[in-house]
């Protein structure tokens, strides 16, 4: 975070800040962030903050790395919900659109779907963003507004995306109390009987 803040205006084209009056050179900082209400500060190298976007490559990573784990969450859940007859059917979804025309009772898992799309397209933003910052020569990355395009765009679909999951999966999302806990249940625990659950019981193995 505290190196998206620092900035090289006022290095001009290759760091040097040659023909800038110092006036300008020491005060657009201050002046930025009186008129956005930022708290930037000038990079204390303006030769490596004019060739490097290596910053936002990491931001972006760090994006790519929420929405993996987001979309991990989604094949959790669509694997959990699946059935009723055929799937393991531990949680029920709430059905927030018509179901199956061939499979009665099943709910399709559209949240987790729609939550799962939205990660792989901030993927497909990290690696334009890796490839775009890769791609400057020398102090010109002629490349930053598809940068900036792209992280702006992860940011806003991955929030959205995570509080459609919350407010319209998780939070009405229940156990269906009949599977797992059947095969695990201290008072019955041969009710229904499972390779698995046959293994932790031999010892000598």
């Amino acid at each position: 975070m505290e190196e998206l803040k620092a900035l090289n205006i006022g290095a001009t084209a290759v760091g040097t800040a040659i023909n800038v009056n110092p006036v300008y050179l020491f005060h657009i900082i201050r002046n930025i962030n009186l008129v956005c209400q930022t708290e930037c500060v000038q990079a204390d190298d303006l030769f490596d903050a004019t060739q490097n976007l290596d910053c936002f490559v990491h931001t972006s990573a760090l994006l790519r790395v929420c929405a993996v784990n987001l979309s991990k969450i989604c094949n959790d859940l669509r694997l959990l919900s699946s059935g009723p007859k055929a799937g393991l059917g531990e949680i029920n979804l709430p059905p927030r659109q018509n179901g199956s025309s061939i499979m009665p009772g099943k709910i399709n898992p559209v949240i987790p779907e729609v939550v799962s799309q939205v990660a792989f397209n901030i993927i497909g933003n990290d690696v334009t963003v890796t490839m775009a910052a890769q791609a400057g020569q020398m102090e010109l990355n002629a490349f930053e507004p598809v940068i900036f395009y792209k992280i702006f765009e992860s940011m806003d679909t991955l929030k959205g995306a995570v509080e459609t999951l919350i407010d319209n999966c998780i939070l009405a999302s229940q156990p269906t109390g009949n599977t797992a806990v059947g095969w695990w249940s201290p008072a019955q625990p041969w009710q229904r009987p499972c390779a698995l659950f046959l293994d932790t019981r031999n010892p000598q193995r």
